[in-house]
């Protein structure tokens, strides 16, 4: 998710001086950071309804339906918006999507589709169909393409380190021009994330087959700002394969 987003996601001083410019208040603020710090020892549980809290929390400080231009321009609030969305988009793609209150995830995919003009002008912010992204609605990984790699994930095994992987079939290829290379890689870093190697390893194979077919014959200037989010997927497989044979 890192290359997706600027680093500065994580700079939690940042945050906290930028919610006090934007009249965030200054608990809820703090308990963002603190909600953010998962740690198997923390005195205080914190739920996955909790984090949707203060999500909600923050997209209303934005106001983002109701800006005008000039003031999404606004540094304070385009670093808001960044770090705000990051933590949206790893929360509704997580397994904590499905514990949350159902009221509570409807509100917050309709605080995101009257956010999307001001998305669009709001830079440094990822490369996302969202016409196509809020039409998954509550369940974003219930879509036939996926329950079916799910369901064949032992067929489709491969036991050897290394073997030939064919040239990707329509199918693969129209996923992947239909989320594009940011979703594709948000989709397998929460699959890394739960643990699901071999996922990790045959989606993540599918999508970078997929997508030198789209390219094969493309001048370097038409994909020249992939090249880091296919790099990290090529990782993201690697690093699969690793988990699952050590």
């Amino acid at each position: 998710m890192d290359i997706i987003f600027s680093q500065d996601v994580h700079d939690e001083q940042k945050f906290l001086d930028c919610a006090k410019k934007l009249m965030y208040n200054e608990y809820s603020a703090k308990m963002f950071v603190l909600y953010d710090k998962r740690s198997d020892g923390d005195v205080i549980e914190v739920t996955a309804d909790d984090r949707l809290t203060q999500l909600l929390y923050g997209w209303g400080v934005c106001h983002l339906p109701i800006r005008n231009s000039e003031s999404l321009k606004d540094p304070d609030l385009c670093h808001m918006v960044r770090v705000l969305l990051y933590h949206t988009l790893l929360m509704w793609f997580s397994e904590e999507w499905k514990t949350c209150i159902e009221i509570r995830k409807q509100l917050l995919l309709n605080t995101l589709k009257k956010a999307v003009p001001a998305f669009r002008q709001i830079g440094d912010l990822p490369n996302i169909n969202w016409s196509y992204v809020l039409q998954l609605q509550m369940q974003p990984w219930s879509l036939p393409y996926l329950e079916q790699l799910f369901l064949n994930l032992n067929l489709n095994k491969q036991d050897d380190l290394e073997y030939t992987v064919e040239e990707a079939p329509e199918e693969d290829v129209a996923f992947l021009m239909q989320e594009g290379v940011s979703l594709a890689l948000l989709r397998l870093v929460q699959l890394f994330n739960a643990g699901n190697f071999e996922a990790v390893n045959q989606l993540a194979l599918r999508m970078l087959a997929a997508w030198l077919k789209i390219h094969q014959n493309a001048p370097f200037e038409s994909f020249e700002g992939d090249e880091n989010t296919i790099t990290l997927i090529g990782h993201l497989c690697l690093m699969a394969a690793f988990c699952q044979r050590y």
